[in-house]
């Protein structure tokens, strides 16, 4: 591996970017997997050209997914479990969250609208279902009933909209020239209507 190309393009990467890319690197995910994910993050193809270049083939090399070389039928109850971590280097907040450490810990706390499905590809998570205009300009979110925050209070179309809000005053680099403040309205409470600032 070219540890001067892998740790530059880190440099550049989201939280959520590196997160992929270190997946990689490690042999947990195949190449396919690595460019279909990265696409979904907005990686760009001479992005993830560096990094495959950077990590070599994958043929025969690396862990796959789930084949962690642990044989789990030797475990024993009543023992220590050793744990690797890295500590935040900043707050435990979505918005300012600075590295991995702060990122492990928020999304054990937090959920997505939507997350990884099936073979790689967009599924839901807090949002049941989307789908955009005809030109793509705006996008409708239809959420999930009966979801609670640790209050027991209902999470609603209302806490999306504050939150993308929030994103966008905190200057979100994902969300840079795709939806202005004011963009996400509630319709009613599992529906949210986002106006882009262009088609996407």
């Amino acid at each position: 591996m070219d540890y001067g190309v892998f740790d530059g393009a880190r440099r550049k990467a989201s939280p959520l970017q590196v997160d992929l890319v270190e997946s990689f690197a490690q042999g947990h995910i195949s190449r396919r997997g690595f460019m279909k994910r990265g696409a979904l993050l907005g990686l760009s193809v001479p992005f993830m050209g560096a990094i495959l270049a950077a990590c070599g083939s994958d043929s025969g090399s690396g862990q796959s997914a789930g084949n962690t070389g642990v044989d789990t039928r030797k475990v024993k109850p009543g023992g220590t479990l050793k744990i690797a971590s890295q500590r935040p280097a900043g707050p435990l907040d979505p918005v300012a969250m600075a590295d991995l450490g702060a990122y492990c810990i928020i999304v054990q706390s937090f959920e997505f609208l939507c997350g990884l499905g099936e073979g790689g590809d967009i599924g839901p998570s807090l949002a049941e279902s989307w789908a955009p205009n005809t030109d793509g300009s705006v996008w409708t979110f239809k959420l999930r009933k009966g979801v609670k925050w640790q209050d027991g209070s209902d999470f609603t179309a209302d806490d999306v909209v504050a939150t993308m809000d929030r994103l966008v005053e905190g200057k979100n680099a994902g969300l840079s020239g795709v939806i202005d403040k004011g963009g996400a309205v509630a319709k009613d409470p599992n529906t949210v209507e986002m106006t882009l600032t262009g088609p996407n």
